[in-house]
């Protein structure tokens, strides 16, 4: 019985960028109200449904009550804190503020997460349609259209140029079906595996990505959005901007972009200031650039960054919504149309004979 429950609780998972935000949110509340991070760590550890999760928080739980700093606890796990998050710690540490990083970090964990889900919606959206469009399509092909076509071979009937190109497709996929499945399957395969071990493939989709229409407005709101709102933590935590620019490389999830700030990171480094950087980056807009120069004059970087991070955020979600409600239309339009021709292709046959009664 208990294998059992194990086996549909879920708790066997591996740890997702979610379940990292949770634990963030958690530990910030529960030292906000003043447990020590000790025993917050246990009390976490001890709710959690989640096996490689609670022993994660046990290592790190065993590491502090040895003595050791968090930042360097969680140092031990990179594959789930991320340089950004270590920095955060490690000046909250500094500061002896870690409850009010944690706060912060939580708050900016949220809105990424946010953010990607939203990303991640602009994109399954579309590709789950097409998906519908294909199997419908399919379905058509393999299945209904050989009724048909014996029913015309028994009729005698001379076939029209359509009815002949979709009797012919039908033929195709009913020979080729599988060899075609079987190569799509191997090429997105092959595809993951390249994005996975290659950064300069990885610059190339991105830089690509962003090309695209609508879809690559999304994604390029997105990563400005998950530039400024990292920048705005970490310029709040009082973390240098050269180290803050090195963890935010990483977290704007374009591989374009991340080059492009450590490009202003390298001009910084000699002495530029960063709105003059920005201005030698086409990818960052006038407007933030201009936000930016203000931020740096006015000493209030951190709060100008967290108002950029606001209306690309709110960008995103708009653009996100605008696309969902033109795509609906245009779905049913597709399938229409390929349902629509299909149809047309049987029915004509059937009206020719009609015609020779």
């Amino acid at each position: 019985g208990k294998a059992k429950t194990r086996l549909f609780s879920g708790s066997d998972r591996r740890i997702g960028s979610k379940d990292i935000t949770l634990f963030t949110r958690q530990l910030a509340t529960m030292m906000e109200a003043g447990v020590p991070l000790v025993q917050s760590i246990e009390i976490i550890e001890r709710g959690l449904d989640h096996e490689k999760m609670s022993k994660m928080l046990a290592d790190i739980r065993v590491e502090l009550e040895s003595g050791t700093n968090l930042s360097i606890a969680l140092r031990k796990h990179p594959k789930y804190f991320d340089n950004l998050y270590i920095n955060l710690i490690a000046a909250g540490e500094q500061a002896g503020a870690v409850d009010s990083i944690l706060k912060k970090l939580a708050l900016y964990m949220e809105r990424t997460e946010f953010i990607k889900s939203k990303v991640k919606r602009a994109m399954v959206y579309p590709s789950m349609v097409m998906l519908v469009a294909a199997v419908v399509t399919l379905i058509l092909l393999i299945y209904v259209i050989p009724m048909f076509e014996q029913f015309f071979a028994d009729a005698g009937a001379a076939l029209p140029a359509l009815t002949q190109l979709v009797v012919g497709a039908s033929h195709f996929v009913g020979q080729w079906g599988w060899a075609l499945l079987i190569g799509v399957v191997v090429t997105v395969y092959l595809v993951m595996n390249r994005w996975k071990r290659s950064e300069k493939f990885q610059k190339l989709v991105g830089k690509y990505a962003l090309k695209l229409p609508v879809l690559g407005d999304i994604l390029h709101k997105s990563a400005l959005a998950r530039f400024a709102r990292p920048l705005s933590t970490t310029f709040a935590a009082g973390v240098p901007i050269m180290q803050a620019l090195n963890s935010v490389a990483s977290a704007s999830g374009n591989a374009v972009f991340s080059d492009a700030v450590l490009r202003m990171r390298e001009s910084i480094s000699k002495g530029q200031m960063l709105n003059f950087a920005m201005l030698q980056e086409p990818l960052f807009p006038t407007m933030l650039q201009q936000m930016t120069a203000i931020g740096e004059e006015s000493g209030s970087l951190e709060h100008m960054m967290g108002k950029a991070a606001d209306y690309y955020e709110e960008e995103v979600e708009t653009a996100v919504d605008v696309l969902t409600s033109l795509i609906e239309p245009f779905i049913i339009i597709i399938i229409g149309v390929i349902v629509g021709t299909i149809v047309i292709a049987m029915y004509l046959p059937i009206f020719n004979l009609g015609q020779a009664i």
